[in-house]
């Protein structure tokens, strides 16, 4: 199975571990976020103050361990307009705690990952 993650997934390293989550349901997945993704945890990661920039970082080291493959984008959009386009065309399922994006995507018939936070189980939408 083929998986898209989105920052806001990438942003629970420090509180789960969704790397083992995922293997654990779904066996040897194939990983993956694009290339705005990386861009807007590099940015978090620059703010050197607070938990939010202390999980960016942990999550870009994470990233590279774990060997995410990065995919390149082009055009114009934003990060969520990318990964929808980008999971619909090739055929991804979408992690992300982002309600917004999990609700476009369900609208746009794809299926998306999120972690329930009381017992730290995944859940499928679509």
């Amino acid at each position: 199975m083929k998986f898209l993650i989105d920052s806001s997934f990438f942003m629970l390293v420090g509180k789960a571990d969704i790397f083992s989550e995922l293997r654990n349901e779904f066996g040897k997945p194939e990983l993956c976020t694009i290339d705005l993704v990386i861009k807007e945890m590099e940015k978090m990661s620059e703010d050197r103050g607070g938990k939010k920039s202390a999980y960016a970082r942990l999550a870009l080291q994470i990233i590279k361990k774990e060997g995410v493959r990065i995919l390149k984008t082009s055009g114009s959009g934003n990060t969520d307009m990318k990964m929808a386009d980008t999971a619909e065309k090739s055929g991804f399922v979408v992690c992300t705690q982002d309600k917004g994006l999990i609700r476009r995507l369900k609208k746009a018939g794809i299926r998306s990952v999120y972690l329930l936070q009381r017992n730290r189980k995944l859940a499928v939408v679509g």
